[in-house]
């Protein structure tokens, strides 16, 4: 008897459920960091990146968590970016070395601090605050 499960099938869907994911993340980036926080939907959100409306928020449930996942993106990206520029100084760096790597680093990635700015209101946004 043959598997009720088609494998490729799962596989190409698990990949295509990714792909969507991806795309969604870029665009909230590039409309977060090019625009006002409160001014980016989710609506708008799927319409740059191209997938069916309402899948932004099937995803991520809010702007805010899906505001959250870019920055943990970008951080992620700016992060593997510094290790590798960091990676081809000497072992022992005198902390006047590091300057240059890391403003480089930042300068590759011009959003970043636009959505660094942006945490409080996010956050906010979601209702996080300190001591609930």
């Amino acid at each position: 008897m043959a598997g009720l499960i088609d494998r490729g099938r799962r596989e190409r869907a698990r990949e295509a459920r990714a792909e969507r994911e991806r795309a969604i993340i870029e665009s909230a980036a590039h409309l977060f960091a090019h625009g006002c926080f409160t001014d980016v939907t989710l609506d708008a959100v799927g319409q740059r990146a191209g997938v069916p409306r309402g899948t932004p928020s099937l995803y991520f449930g809010s702007r805010a968590v899906l505001f959250l996942r870019v920055v943990e993106a970008e951080a992620a990206a700016w992060n593997g970016e510094l290790e590798q520029r960091l990676g081809v100084l000497p072992a022992t760096v005198p902390p006047t070395r590091l300057a240059g790597p890391l403003a480089a680093s930042v300068a590759a990635r011009p959003a970043l601090p636009t959505l660094l700015a942006l945490l409080p209101v996010a956050l906010e946004d979601r209702g996080d605050h300190p001591g609930d």
